[in-house]
C-alpha cells in the first residue's frame, strides 16, 4: 500500500484536529508516522510494541546498538522515566521543554516507567538503562504525544547514515516507500538536529554527546543558577535585592535578575534606592513579571506573601520555589515614598535574610551543581 501524505498547511483548523486523530490511531496500531519537529522530522512508532520498533530499525536500516529517543509532551512527564532526576536535569528540562535539546540520563530507578517496556523493545530504548528524552516544539506533533496513551520513540526521518530531513520535499522523497504515513508541515524550523545533553548517573556534571540547535555555550549558560527578585513595581525593592545579592555571590557563576507583579516596563530605579545600594541601580530599568520569568527561575524571592499569592495564580508549578523574604514578620516593607533612612532599613533587613538564604544547604547545592555542569 502506497505511503499516505497529509499536507498539514492546506489544512483548515478542523482537518488538522482530524489528522491529528488519524495520526494517534496510527501509532496505536503500530504504524511509523513521519512528524514534524522544530530540527528535523522524525518517525515515531509506539514504543511498548516490538513489532513496531522492529519495523522502524528494518526502515532506517539502523544499527541495533544506537538507541531511540521517547518523545513526551510535557516535561512533567519527565518524572514517570526519571523519577530521581538531578538538579542539571531538572533546570535543563524546565528551561528547555518542548525545545531543540535531547536529554540523556540514567533511568535504572525501579519506579521508572521505562521498565514498564516489552523486554523486546526496552533494549533500544534504554539499554543500560540510560534513556534520551525529547519534547519536541510543534504544536501538531505535541498534540498527537499529548493523546497517545501509550509510549512513543522518535527519531530523525532518514537512512542511518544519511543527512537528516529538514524539508517537506526531502521527506517524501526519501522515505514515502518505508513508512506508512508522512504528515508534513513545510521546512523545519531550525533545519538542524537537536543538541544532546548527557547527564552523568550520581553526578551532577554534564557532556555534550552532540551539538545540534544549542551551542556548547548556550547550554553552558542554560545551567547555570538562576535567581529572581519579585515585588510589586520593581524600582525600589527588588532592584534593590538584586544588587545586594550581585555582590553576596560575586564570582559564583549565578544569573541574578529581579521583576514586579505590577510593574510598568523601563522605568528606573527610585532615586533614594539607587543612593542606598550603589551606582550599580542607575541603569536598572522595570519589567513586570511573566511566566517565562517564573519557569526560569530556580530560587524566586518575594517581597510579601501577596507577591507570593499572585505567583501561584500565574504560575502554579512555580509554588515550590517561592521563598518570602522575613516571612515570620509579614515580609519586606515597601519604603516607596519613604525616606533615606527607610531605605537603609529596608536595604539591611534584605541584607540579613540573603545572608541566611544563601547560606542554606539547598541554595549551595543548587549553586555547586552550576559549577560542576559544563
Amino acid at each position: 500500500m502506497p505511503t499516505t501524505v497529509i499536507h498539514l498547511p492546506h489544512l483548515s483548523a478542523h482537518e488538522i484536529e482530524t489528522a491529528h486523530r488519524l495520526a494517534v490511531k496510527e501509532l496505536a496500531e503500530g504504524k511509523l508516522v513521519i512528524l514534524p519537529t522544530e530540527t528535523v522530522y522524525g518517525i515515531a512508532v509506539r514504543a511498548d510494541s516490538p513489532d513496531a520498533v522492529n519495523r522502524l530499525i528494518s526502515a532506517k536500516n539502523r544499527p541495533e546498538k544506537n538507541p531511540f529517543t521517547v518523545a513526551l509532551a510535557d516535561a512533567a512527564d519527565i518524572s514517570k522515566i526519571l523519577p530521581e532526576m538531578g538538579i542539571l536535569a531538572g533546570r535543563l528540562a524546565r528551561r528547555c521543554f518542548p525545545g531543540p535539546i535531547t536529554l540523556v540520563s540514567d533511568a535504572s530507578s525501579p519506579k521508572s516507567s521505562i521498565h514498564a517496556l516489552p523486554a523486546e523493545t526496552k533494549k533500544y530504548v534504554a539499554p543500560e538503562n540510560s534513556v534520551g528524552i525529547r519534547v519536541p516544539a510543534h504544536a501538531f506533533t505535541l498534540d498527537v504525544l499529548r493523546d497517545a496513551d501509550f509510549p512513543v520513540v522518535l527519531t530523525s526521518a532518514n537512512l542511518s547514515g544519511e543527512a537528516d530531513t529538514t524539508s517537506a520535499t526531502d521527506v517524501i522523497e526519501k522515505l514515502a516507500d518505508r513508512v506508512d504515513i508522512i504528515f508534513e508541515d513545510g521546512d523545519c524550523r531550525y533545519k538542524k538536529p537537536s543538541t544532546v545533553v548527557k547527564i552523568s548517573s550520581g553526578e551532577e556534571k554534564i557532556e555534550i554527546l552532540r551539538e545540534g540547535v544549542l551551542t556548547a555555550d548556550a547550554i553552558s549558560a542554560l545551567c547555570e543558577t538562576q535567581i529572581l527578585f519579585v515585588c510589586t513595581g520593581n524600582t525600589c525593592r527588588s532592584p534593590m535585592a538584586e544588587a545586594i545579592a550581585r555582590e553576596m555571590l560575586a564570582g559564583r557563576g549565578v544569573s541574578i535578575h529581579s521583576a514586579g507583579v505590577s510593574a510598568a516596563d523601563d522605568f528606573p530605579a527610585t532615586d533614594y534606592a539607587i543612593q542606598t545600594v550603589g551606582p550599580s541601580l542607575a541603569t536598572h530599568v522595570s519589567r513586570r513579571l511573566t511566566p517565562d520569568m517564573l519557569a526560569s527561575a530556580d530560587f524566586i524571592y518575594v517581597m510579601t506573601p501577596g507577591h507570593a499569592d499572585a505567583i501561584r495564580r500565574m504560575e502554579p508549578e512555580a509554588a515550590a520555589r517561592v521563598h518570602i523574604l522575613a516571612e515570620e514578620t509579614g515580609g519586606i516593607r515597601d519604603p516607596f515614598g519613604g525616606t533615606p533612612a527607610d531605605y537603609r532599613q529596608c536595604a539591611e533587613q534584605i541584607a540579613r535574610e540573603l545572608k541566611r538564604e544563601f547560606a542554606a544547604e539547598a541554595f549551595c547545592k543548587e549553586v555547586e551543581a552550576t559549577f560542576r555542569g559544563v
